[in-house]
């Protein structure tokens, strides 16, 4: 596929304007359909703490942290892109369209600025994914390239991850153990916790595993607040390493899990609801109530283990009461995403007529479809 500039966004009035491969060359026009967040919220979802430093200045400049002043702020905000083609501001506008899909509407906004580190890491993520484009890892990693030569530590830590698992270059985890450490000692929280990752179980016998460097990594990455390392570190305290029980601690493992909660960790949510649920748990650990607090919680989010385990309990009725609609409810959101055990639950429950009609057809189709996966 010919990398074309795509066609007009939705969201611009067509009048008579000129551009080049690489934009305008003046400002769009006017925005005619300027949208308030009655009309579209892209915000509802976000984690202000998790966006670039550059994204959140815009919530205090625009008032978007104020429900008073959010609306308003938000018209300002895309009149600030779309007709002042201000460089943060177009950008991030490109993001909110990106996080909803948006993607020719976002790689618009985002090649209005294509000298931004910003653009050219977001436009390398649409290549990569296939958004609004064909997929080409290697433009992909071309764009990631471009950023990081502007000293963009999100783009080296994604060269990192591509030369790691050979995404538009040969596989070279060597390198990408140099990318990783590059931007984790610039502070880069991600990369900190990527390295980490690959030193806990080294990489193709060409990096060493080194667990102890490791865990001191994802430590330090969870304490200064990234959530992923926060449910790494809740897990090893809860679980152990590789079968290796040795520094559990339940009150440490519940710390670094709630700690990653506050941060909407979906993932981590699930655990804490088997810290409170499962059965080889002491009698003062379990706790039914809050357990199946976090599991709604982490099923609501879309988790799919929660949603499986979720119906299990509905269809039990050992800790909540028996509600096969229930049941039924979230085995079909889980088997909306191919889960095979949610798929044989229905199965099972069509086949017994477990709140529904008996019918063998529709269980049949679900164990076969369980069977395929």
């Amino acid at each position: 596929m010919t990398d074309l500039q795509p066609p007009l966004p939705s969201f611009i009035f067509v009048r008579e304007f000129h551009f080049f491969f690489i934009g305008f060359l003046t400002p769009p026009p006017l925005n005619t359909e300027i949208l308030p967040l009655s009309n579209w919220n892209p915000f509802k979802n976000m984690i202000i703490s998790k966006l670039p430093e550059e994204y959140r200045d815009l919530y205090s400049k625009y008032g978007l942290d104020n429900p008073e002043t959010a609306d308003a702020g938000f018209i300002a905000l895309q009149r600030a892109a779309i007709v002042s083609n201000l460089p943060i501001e177009t950008i991030f506008l490109g993001e909110l369209y990106h996080n909803d899909k948006g993607y020719w509407d976002a790689l618009f906004l985002y090649r209005q600025h294509q000298d931004h580190p910003l653009a050219l890491r977001n436009i390398g993520i649409l290549y990569r994914e296939g958004g609004g484009v064909e997929k080409d890892v290697k433009k992909a990693l071309s764009y990631f390239e471009k950023a990081a030569e502007l000293g963009d530590m999100f783009a080296i830590c994604e060269l990192g991850y591509c030369h790691l698992h050979g995404l538009g270059v040969d596989k070279d985890p060597v390198k990408a153990v140099s990318l990783f450490r590059q931007a984790s000692d610039a502070g880069y929280l991600q990369a900190r916790y990527n390295l980490a990752t690959v030193l806990l179980n080294g990489a193709d016998g060409s990096v060493e595993k080194d667990q102890d460097q490791a865990c001191a990594l994802m430590l330090d990455a969870a304490n200064q607040g990234h959530s992923t390392s926060q449910l790494w570190v809740g897990q090893f305290y809860c679980y152990g390493i590789e079968g290796n029980r040795k520094g559990t601690d339940r009150e440490k493992a519940l710390t670094y899990l709630q700690m990653a909660v506050e941060q909407e960790n979906s993932r981590a949510m699930y655990h804490l609801a088997g810290m409170y649920l499962k059965r080889n748990l002491q009698e003062h650990e379990r706790d039914p109530e809050k357990g199946m607090e976090f599991l709604e919680m982490a099923a609501e989010r879309g988790e799919v283990d929660a949603q499986v385990w979720l119906g299990e309990q509905y269809l039990s009725g050992k800790v909540v009461q028996k509600d096969f609609e229930k049941a039924a409810k979230w085995f079909n959101k889980a088997a909306d995403k191919d889960d095979e055990v949610a798929l044989y639950h229905l199965g099972v429950m069509y086949e017994k007529g477990e709140g529904m009609e008996v019918d063998l057809d529709k269980a049949a189709k679900f164990y076969l479809d369980a069977a395929e996966l």
